[in-house]
């Protein structure tokens, strides 16, 4: 089964933010984004990274315990991890929106989602 991927819009008392999480094992490696990622033209983004989520944020929507706001989830599809290292995350996503090749990489001491060329085809 392969691995899932989804973009919740988490609204709170002190505003809003996008978390992206990509399932890697029992968990969620989570990134959170200033706006909505709507697609490779939109990018980079600065992407800070959070804690890990637990796997039922994959199809979780609503409030979120402690008084810290609630979620909708806005995009859901599968990931392939290409490259995984401390310092980049390489990705194949497919979903409705994202259909290609995406990066996370570090940025000083945050992070940034960018998009990334497809290879050039042999020949």
């Amino acid at each position: 089964m392969p691995n899932r991927f989804t973009i919740l819009h988490h609204r709170t008392p002190d505003g809003e933010h996008w978390d992206l999480m990509l399932e890697q094992g029992d968990v969620l490696l989570t990134w959170q984004l200033p706006r909505r990622p709507a697609s490779g033209a939109d990018l980079p983004l600065p992407a800070r990274r959070i804690a890990d989520h637990r796997k039922r944020y994959l199809d979780y929507e609503g409030p979120i315990n402690g008084n810290r706001g609630d979620v909708t989830r806005i995009e859901a599809g599968t990931v392939t991890f290409l490259e995984s290292t401390s310092a980049r995350f390489e990705l194949e996503l497919h979903s409705p929106r994202f259909a290609g090749r995406f990066a996370l990489r570090r940025a000083g001491d945050d992070w940034e989602f960018v998009s990334v060329p497809e290879p050039a085809a042999p020949g």
